[in-house]
């Protein structure tokens, strides 16, 4: 599909194991080490206004996170810390943390990207040098992933005094990283549509559909959920064009 270059990518494999950690604050307590592939790659302390800005980005495993400070532990070894999790929408693999032995890429100008239209559903690619007699096959990660929409974000819960429950939650859009504070974000979908789920999210007890960032759960059918699937938790997610969003928790059932 192309020619790429001979740009190295700095990359690596994690030496130690990355804890689950929700996404909303900076990590100052947590810290990754890292096996450089090479021992000329080198890795740079970035200020918070720097990472807001989008600096030292990197790809652990299938999670995206931020570094603000590396450190050099000899030879081709750094340790990464002051973390910021869960970016560019895994929030999902943050939440799950990682075992030691995964890879490391470092997201700067160095990577090439190639065209989506191109890779089809191809679940890999191969490589192959200019010298080479054999090509090196890599398994795509996340594939079609940027098709799928962004957890809902902010829920609300309000028992209401007819009995009833309203629930509501904000949205987000794929593609739009920044909000101007002065317009809503884009859908980028065809349109506005989400499922509420009762229990697991591949085989929920029950489901509804909304097509604003909000519903009202009546008093009879939460009193008979009540009776029915106690301790259980409600959940929404977006319906894309393409794919659902990973679900947003609500509330228990209690």
């Amino acid at each position: 599909i192309g020619a790429t270059g001979s740009r190295r990518s700095v990359i690596g494999t994690t030496q130690s194991a990355l804890a689950a950690m929700p996404t909303a604050l900076v990590d100052r307590h947590s810290a990754l080490d890292i096996a450089l592939a090479s021992a000329d790659f080198l890795l740079e302390s970035r200020g918070l206004e720097e990472l807001a800005n989008g600096a030292n980005r990197a790809l652990v495993g299938e999670e995206i996170l931020q570094f603000a400070s590396a450190e050099h532990l000899g030879g081709a070894n750094w340790r990464i810390s002051s973390l910021l999790r869960g970016r560019g929408a895994t929030e999902h693999s943050a939440r799950l943390g990682a075992a030691a032995g995964r890879s490391f890429v470092l997201l700067d100008d160095r990577p090439v990207a190639l065209d989506d239209s191109q890779l089809g559903q191809s679940p890999a690619i191969a490589a192959i040098g200019l010298a080479d007699t054999d090509p090196v096959i890599g398994t795509i990660t996340g594939l079609r992933a940027t098709l799928r929409p962004l957890t809902p974000v902010h829920p609300r819960v309000k028992q209401l005094p007819d009995g009833s429950v309203s629930l509501c939650w904000t949205r987000r859009a794929r593609g739009a990283w920044t909000w101007s504070a002065t317009v809503e974000v884009p859908m980028n979908e065809q349109r506005e549509v989400y499922e509420i789920g009762l229990g697991d999210p591949d085989a929920p007890f029950a489901s509804w559909e909304a097509v604003t960032p909000a519903f009202t759960l009546p008093a009879a059918t939460l009193a008979q959920l009540r009776v029915d699937h106690p301790g259980e938790a409600l959940w929404v997610r977006q319906i894309g064009t393409f794919a659902r969003s990973f679900a947003l928790f609500l509330t228990t059932i209690s």
